[in-house]
């Protein structure tokens, strides 16, 4: 586990954020089976926005993460909705939208694959 310090300029004052980066998957402290499901979806270690953005967003924080195609965006914030969600508790806890009907097609694809050992129920429509 790395951590580095970044430095955001506001118009009042500078701010330092503390920022962790896990180089693997059990750094993170994921739940068992969801860890099991992002193993068997073939992923091996984090990319780039993986190790940066999925603990301050499972530890609920305001994220904007930006990178390219294919990079990974959509598990990232699959793993960490997965990694919140209470399979006990029988409402809503999350809600995914998504620009287009393709896009959000391929979130819930990539979704139920990382989901499988997890007990999470879907409501389609």
């Amino acid at each position: 586990m790395i951590h580095f310090r970044l430095i955001v300029r506001t118009e009042y004052n500078m701010v330092r954020i503390l920022l962790q980066v896990c180089t693997s998957f059990d750094e993170m402290n994921i739940n068992q089976k969801l860890l099991r499901g992002i193993y068997a979806y073939g992923f091996e270690k984090p990319s780039a926005i993986q190790q940066r953005a999925i603990i301050p967003c499972i530890s609920k924080r305001d994220v904007i993460a930006q990178a390219q195609s294919g990079t990974g965006k959509t598990a990232t914030f699959s793993i960490a909705i997965l990694e919140q969600i209470d399979p006990t508790i029988k409402i809503c806890q999350a809600l995914i939208l998504a620009p287009t009907r393709e896009l959000a097609q391929q979130v819930n694809r990539r979704r139920n694959i990382i989901k499988y050992n997890c007990r999470v129920v879907n409501v389609d429509r």
